[in-house]
């Protein structure tokens, strides 16, 4: 009932307005000015005016008439799209597989899909986009196999400017993924990152998945007190975040862990020797794409069958050195070699990364 009100009042009389390119959705729209040089229009399929013609086709069509698992929203898009009739239609929404469906029924619109985080080896199955389509990934590592024109680029998200700052030197910082799941959210947020990867059945629940995540942390505060070594992290807290920043300062209190407050644009446009540690978040590849120091402890225990995300334990065989063991034993080695490396010499060690080119969408349209 609450889905149909929020169509209901969104309905319009209005005519469209045409472009040559269409962004779906409203994710990055504040940083796409700078992504693209060409004008362009956002559909933002949970907020943009309905017009009442192709609304009328379009619940008739999802009442009666609908495929299996497909959404309203898929039908109007599609509808939109066919009055519309752009070139190019640009999507941060890789996990959408409706646009997937959509992409090989438009064979004259090009679909260019972005990854707005990174996947598993797998993680599209069996889909595939059509031959003129794009798919922009984060990790060179890895092929989907889903387009002809697959490109590992840096990430979109951080534009270098006159951020620059000397308050990182030599500091260590954990990059916090903390959040507050349920049983239920925590399989619901996984499937949606590994898709057809691994059934749900093989997840474990909550609190083993955070076990080895606690015991680590626990081992890091002690370690770097007792060396007397700067250690902080950096919150997770950003607009889109449901917990409370409270909550996760309490969190992180038990460990003795104080945040450092900085914003990514200054930990990216930084010249700085610091050294970050993560978990498997996203960042690893966007830290390590512009040469910054990483240590990785991918053992969140998230699968029953695998010690590791199936993407880093690619990682892991690529670069060793660089990630820690389950049993943390070979962090002191490791952290020691990483520590007294000059950038230059990393940046050697991870050319793989930093030779991707940067984010340019101009260059697919």
């Amino acid at each position: 009932m609450r889905f149909m009100i929020n169509i209901i009042n969104r309905i319009s009389f209005k005519s469209f307005k045409k472009s040559k390119i269409i962004v779906y959705d409203k994710n990055y729209n504040r940083i796409l000015d700078n992504l693209i040089d060409e004008d362009f229009i956002v559909f933002n399929i949970r907020e943009s005016r309905l017009n009442i013609f192709l609304f009328s086709k379009s619940i008739f069509l999802y009442l009666f008439s609908r495929p299996e698992n497909v959404s309203f929203y898929e039908i109007y898009f599609k509808k939109y799209l066919q009055i519309i009739n752009p070139e190019v239609v640009i999507s941060f929404e890789d996990t959408n597989f409706g646009l997937l469906r959509l992409s090989r029924y438009f064979k004259n619109i090009k679909f260019v899909l972005i990854q707005n985080s990174y996947r598993p080896p797998g993680f599209y199955g069996k889909k595939t986009l059509k031959k003129n389509d794009v798919l922009i990934t984060y990790s060179p590592l890895v092929k989907f196999n889903i387009s002809s024109n697959e490109v590992a680029m840096k990430s979109f998200k951080y534009f270098k400017g006159d951020h620059r700052s000397d308050s990182l030197q030599n500091k260590v910082i954990l990059i916090s993924q903390y959040r507050q799941y349920a049983d239920s959210e925590l399989v619901q947020t996984a499937k949606k990152y590994y898709s057809e990867v691994i059934d749900s059945k093989c997840f474990h629940n909550k609190p083993k998945f955070y076990f080895y995540q606690d015991t680590f942390l626990g081992f890091l505060s002690g370690y770097f007190n007792e060396n007397k070594k700067e250690f902080f992290y950096k919150s997770a807290s950003r607009e889109q975040t449901k917990f409370l920043k409270d909550n996760e300062s309490a969190y992180f209190n038990t460990f003795n862990i104080k945040e450092f407050k900085v914003s990514n644009e200054e930990i990216f446009t930084s010249k700085s020797n610091e050294i970050y540690i993560c978990f498997d978040s996203t960042m690893i590849f966007e830290l390590i794409s512009n040469n910054k120091k990483v240590l990785i402890y991918p053992h969140r225990k998230l699968f029953l069958n695998s010690s590791c995300d199936p993407h880093l334990e690619i990682f892991k065989k690529k670069f060793p050195e660089l990630v820690i063991s389950q049993a943390f034993s070979d962090f002191e080695f490791k952290f020691n070699r990483l520590d007294k490396l000059s950038i230059e010499e990393y940046a050697s060690e991870v050319k793989i990364f930093n030779s991707m080119e940067d984010f340019n969408l101009n260059n697919y349209l």
